[in-house]
């Protein structure tokens, strides 16, 4: 009922029937990721983070735990933190693309777009067909200024799938880095 509460972002409902599942039993994982997650979602980082480590302690082979603690972790800037829980999360599973996605972008807001590239390079290790990984590749190699590789990786995109290209146009709001991507695109596809 707690997560159904949450999906309709009744937050308060939905923390009332996390808590009675916990009253009912403490050992249950879910209702304390569900309190963090609603918390999370209310940017109460600090009590998400308690109930997102509670919910660690009874699994800590839950990957979204890892992710949500790192980033409740981020959000309180405790990067070493956050960090830590974006590797534990991946090395859990390192097939879920959010991990690589969420955490090659937490480098590039610490302007180390080059940690970021190598994520997503190492997300691309592991999930060679994910191309939201492709096109973030193609943005990282850009912020670089690693122009040959991003086109690589953008021809790539473009050849696996074409209309999530738009992924580019999210990622940079600067118009004429979004106008020369466009020429790209367009020269790739002519």
């Amino acid at each position: 009922l707690g997560a159904a509460c949450e999906k309709m972002q009744d937050d308060p409902q939905a923390l009332q029937f996390y808590k009675l599942s916990i009253d009912e039993d403490e050992e249950y994982d879910d209702a304390w990721f569900g309190m963090g997650a609603v918390l999370i979602a209310q940017e109460k980082w600090m009590q998400a983070i308690h109930f997102l480590k509670k919910a660690i302690e009874l699994n800590e082979f839950n990957d979204e735990y890892w992710l949500m603690l790192a980033d409740g972790e981020r959000n309180l800037g405790n990067d070493f933190a956050a960090l830590e829980a974006f590797e534990r999360a991946c090395n859990i599973n390192p097939e879920n693309t959010e991990i690589w996605l969420k955490w090659a972008y937490f480098y590039y807001e610490l302007d180390e777009a080059e940690k970021a590239l190598d994520v997503i390079l190492e997300g691309l290790e592991e999930l060679p067909d994910q191309i939201e990984l492709v096109y973030s590749a193609c943005a990282y190699c850009f912020a670089t200024g690693k122009f040959q590789e991003g086109y690589h990786y953008l021809e790539m995109g473009i050849i696996i799938d074409y209309d999530k290209h738009t992924l580019l146009y999210e990622f940079f709001k600067d118009i004429e880095t979004r106008k020369t991507i466009a020429h790209f695109i367009n020269k790739i596809k002519d």
